[in-house]
């Protein structure tokens, strides 16, 4: 039989997300080899590669699920897609992904000519991020004619230690894997990641409608 699918994100998210809808009614199974969660209410959950969750929904391979504002707005649905801020929830914090710069210890030079508004002859710098769309989208209008973004995949801290870019642009909850790096934090508050639910329209239901209250009741018993 063939159900509608809900999407889990993979990566930071997929576990709380988990949980959060365990404590909401929703009970997943542990994840198969192929990441099926199991069948409730109608619906097929399983885990999906984060990155990939809205170009998924723009081609219909899913029909609703949990992400991050940040790769809503790294790439955004091309299409009428429902969307609804949830309540923050995460292992570490009850506030939002807290998104930086950061550059390697003793090198904050690279971020003063990220803040110059004339060209002082070192040339441009270079951004790194996971979310290159959504670092464009945040640091465009502030530093116009001071950068290049450079997408970087795998662990971004260790690809601002190797040099790969001069500054990063990442998201941090703690902050101890920068530290453990060896890197600083130049700018904090440049953009803030809550927990949303991403749906198509002609697949809403009670399920779907219902989930931001059943999160958040839930929520209140673990506080």
């Amino acid at each position: 039989m063939s159900y509608p699918i809900f999407a889990i994100p993979s990566g930071s998210l997929k576990g709380p997300t988990m949980e959060v809808l365990r404590a909401a009614g929703i009970p997943l199974e542990d994840p198969t080899p192929d990441d099926q969660l199991g069948v409730f209410e109608g619906w097929r959950f399983q885990v999906v590669d984060r990155i990939d969750l809205t170009r998924m929904m723009n081609q219909r391979l899913i029909h609703a699920g949990i992400t991050g504002e940040d790769i809503f707005w790294n790439k955004l649905p091309t299409r009428g897609v429902g969307m609804a801020t949830l309540e923050t929830y995460s292992r570490v914090s009850k506030r939002p992904v807290e998104y930086v710069l950061a550059v390697r210890k003793g090198e904050e030079r690279f971020y003063q000519d990220l803040c110059k508004d004339s060209d002082n002859g070192h040339g441009e710098v270079c951004v790194g991020a996971e979310l290159h769309n959504l670092a464009f989208d945040r640091l465009k209008d502030k530093y116009p004619k001071r950068f290049h973004i450079k997408r970087l995949y795998g662990k971004e801290e260790a690809a601002l230690q190797l040099k790969f870019c001069d500054v990063l642009f990442v998201a941090r909850e703690t902050g101890n894997t920068l530290r453990a790096y060896g890197h600083e934090v130049v700018e904090r508050e440049v953009f803030y990641s809550r927990p949303v639910l991403l749906n198509d329209p002609d697949a809403r239901d009670d399920l779907i409608n219902d989930l931001p209250y059943r999160i958040s009741e839930a929520l209140k018993k673990n506080d």
